[in-house]
């Protein structure tokens, strides 16, 4: 289950890394949980998630897959709004979804159950909307291994 917390806002505040390149991170918090289903028959029972010490790395590299983030390339028409970085031409798909993976920085918060998703502009208002576009649930699908 993926369930966005925060959405993110263009900064109007620049910390010196962002005074030095110029560049501006904005970011999204979501909430994943593992889908676990109860067991047939078994209901009223409490259901027990074991730990799983690979969830949060395969959550992330499912946020940076082609399938997510050709998603949010398509909804924000990115091969075309991005055409200037490759010469004035419309952008491929695998392009502006490998421009798109450069600009990400996905963060774990310690101890919970919440992920960080950044994303790197020269626009607050672009940053903003990456890093939301990237973080709407509907693109992100979390499953469980089999056995949990």
């Amino acid at each position: 289950m993926v369930q966005l917390t925060d959405p993110a806002k263009p900064g109007s505040s620049q910390n010196v890394w962002q005074r030095l390149t110029g560049k501006v991170e904005s970011n999204a918090r979501i909430k994943v949980e593992n889908d676990v289903r109860d067991i047939p028959g078994m209901s009223g029972t409490s259901r027990y998630v074991p730990f799983d010490p690979y969830f949060i790395q395969t959550t992330f590299e499912i946020i940076r897959s082609e399938k997510v983030l050709g998603k949010v390339v398509d909804a924000l028409n990115l091969q075309s709004a991005w055409a200037n970085k490759n010469g004035g031409e419309k952008m491929s798909k695998a392009d502006a979804v490998a421009e798109l993976k450069k600009r990400l920085d996905l963060q774990p918060i310690s101890n919970t159950k919440l992920i960080s998703i950044g994303v790197i502009s020269d626009k607050p208002e672009e940053a903003a909307q990456l890093a939301n576009a990237v973080a709407t649930p509907t693109r992100i699908i979390v499953v469980s291994p089999a056995g949990h």
